[in-house]
């Protein structure tokens, strides 16, 4: 399947400029991808490469990391936007001070993720136990 992919990504290319958009955004866009080795990757390299600020470094990952997350399943892309804000000051207190508070907030950081990850995990699977056994239907989930 990711084969013929490639060929359609390439064959578009030759023929069509306009086509090449609809093959490259109908693409999945894994690691091992032609999309992704020969398109976003060295995109993403030379754009890092270029900024001298570490500050600017850090922000362009973090937007080209969205933006490959939302290429795959946008969805949970609004969960990490979520997620950052909530366990970055986490990494700065730890970063900054080595004693007790510093393991208080990475503790909450790594419980918020587990709890998010448990949440999205198994939110499905308790629904439908409850929907099952006592007659509940909870929706959206």
């Amino acid at each position: 399947m990711q084969l013929y992919t490639a060929r359609l990504f390439f064959f578009a290319y030759r023929n069509n400029h306009e086509f090449i958009f609809r093959i490259v955004h109908e693409a999945q866009m894994i690691f091992s991808s032609l999309i992704f080795l020969f398109l976003y990757l060295p995109f993403v390299l030379i754009i890092y490469l270029l900024l001298v600020k570490k500050e600017l470094r850090n922000l362009f990952l973090v937007l080209a990391s969205l933006f490959f997350y939302a290429w795959g399943e946008g969805a949970y892309v609004l969960i990490m936007l979520v997620s950052i804000p909530a366990i970055m000051p986490s990494g700065y207190v730890s970063n900054d001070y080595v004693n007790s508070w510093s393991r208080l907030t990475i503790s909450f950081a790594v419980l918020f993720n587990v709890s998010l990850l448990g949440f999205f995990k198994y939110a499905n699977f308790w629904s439908t136990i409850l929907m099952v056994y006592w007659g509940y239907f909870i929706s959206g989930l």
